[in-house]
């Protein structure tokens, strides 16, 4: 039976989350909103030479700008994820640039989203749903911005 062409050459393998941090401030009062401050960056760590694999990072600081006293928390984390092409051949290098710098964080940062929110809630705070953004106009990972 042949595959459905509908499907995506980009394979998600998995992923995890390679570092967390988080400081809580037992003194906070949440008696009024508080603005979700947060800075993400993503990139590209590891590559092979021809594109048909990598692994993408997803970096999340959260309040980490500002005092511990004047905020709930610090939360910093960074989540990889494995991908690869599948018949990484048959496709351009720039079909195979744009699967792995622009889908690929786009397929992980969902998982960010939900880990954050989990890690929030299991430390007994408001769980912190970090709104949906282009991930590609982001920082990467070198600190540039990103318009891809």
């Amino acid at each position: 039976m042949d595959k459905p062409t509908h499907l995506s050459k980009l394979i998600f393998e998995g992923f995890r989350l390679e570092e967390v941090m988080f400081k809580g401030n037992a003194s906070f009062s949440f008696a009024r909103p508080v603005p979700v401050d947060y800075d993400i960056r993503k990139g590209i760590v590891d590559q092979d030479t021809d594109q048909s694999s990598a692994i993408v990072a997803i970096e999340c600081d959260m309040f980490t700008g500002q005092p511990l006293e004047q905020v709930p928390f610090h939360l910093s984390l960074r989540a990889i994820g494995s991908f690869r092409i599948e018949a990484a051949e048959d496709i351009s290098p720039q079909l195979r640039h744009a699967l792995l710098n622009q889908n690929a964080p786009a397929v992980l940062f969902p998982f960010v989203r939900a880990s954050i929110a989990s890690i929030t809630a299991a430390a007994n705070y408001p769980p912190v749903i970090v709104p949906v953004l282009n991930i590609n106009h982001v920082k990467s990972l070198d600190s540039e911005i990103t318009e891809e």
